[in-house]
C-alpha cells in the first residue's frame, strides 16, 4: 500500500509539471523552473493537483499510523472513514482538474461530431 502512495504522490507532482509544460509551450525539464511551477500552482489545476499530492501524503501517514503496512489488526473506524473519504476526493480530482469552461460533455460531444 505504501507502494501506492509514493506513486500517487509521484503522479500528481508529474501532473502539475506535465501541465505546466503544456500550458507554456515548454519540455517537461524547461517546466521545472519556477515561474512555470508557480503559475501552474496558481491555476485551478495546479491546485486541485497539489491538493491531490498532499491527500496521497495524508493517505500514507493514516496508513502508517493504523499499522496496516505491518498486518497488524484491522484500523479503528475512523481511520478508514478517513481513508474512504481521501479515496473519494483522489476519485473526484480528475474532473476537479479541468480547465474552468471546459466540461467533460463538452470533450465527448466534439468527439461525437467527428
Amino acid at each position: 500500500m505504501l507502494a501506492a502512495v509514493v506513486l500517487g504522490v509521484a503522479v500528481s507532482v508529474l501532473g502539475i509539471l506535465l501541465q505546466g509544460a503544456s500550458a507554456a509551450g515548454v519540455s517537461l525539464w524547461s517546466s521545472l523552473e519556477g515561474v512555470v511551477i508557480e503559475d501552474t500552482l496558481h491555476s485551478r489545476f495546479g491546485e486541485v493537483w497539489g491538493a491531490r499530492a498532499i491527500d496521497w501524503l495524508a493517505l500514507g501517514v493514516l496508513l502508517l499510523a493504523s499499522g496496516a503496512p505491518r498486518g497488524d489488526e484491522c484500523p479503528p473506524r475512523w481511520v478508514v472513514g478517513l481513508l474512504g473519504l481521501g479515496s473519494a476526493y483522489l476519485t473526484i480530482t480528475p474532473a476537479l482538474g479541468l480547465i474552468a469552461g471546459l466540461s467533460a460533455l463538452v470533450v465527448v460531444s466534439e468527439f461525437d461530431q467527428l
